[in-house]
């Protein structure tokens, strides 16, 4: 059976806008890409205890 790991990612938008930008999204992509991970979810609006607040990116890969 596959054993995988699990890695999260926090996106904050710029201060006095409320949206993801597009490009952030996909330079987080891109670089958890290229270390092996895949996008699992992306949870819109998290408010993190002791945190940033932003969109949680979840990723997996296979554990080695």
């Amino acid at each position: 059976m596959a054993k995988f790991e699990y890695k999260t990612d926090v996106l904050t938008s710029i201060v006095g806008e409320e949206k993801l930008r597009i490009g952030d999204l996909e330079d987080s992509l891109n670089d958890h890409g290229d270390e092996g991970w895949e996008l699992v979810t992306l949870v819109p609006n998290v408010n993190i205890q002791r945190g940033k607040d932003g969109d949680l990116l979840i990723y997996k890969r296979t554990a080695s």
